[in-house]
């Protein structure tokens, strides 16, 4: 099922399945990252755990 999907994503952008692989990999490193700034430079990346019970 995963296949089908990276392989018409593939199809869409006109690259092979290693790279829309290779693409949606990175993107989300990427988003990743943002959260993970977005969260510690706003303070909630303490706030968070702390009211988590972490």
């Amino acid at each position: 099922m995963i296949k089908m999907k990276i392989r018409a994503l593939a199809e869409l952008c006109h690259v092979s399945d290693k790279e829309a692989f290779l693409y949606l990999l990175l993107s989300a490193a990427g988003w990743t990252y943002f959260v993970h700034q977005y969260l510690y430079s706003t303070g909630l990346g303490i706030a968070v755990p702390k009211y988590a019970s972490y």
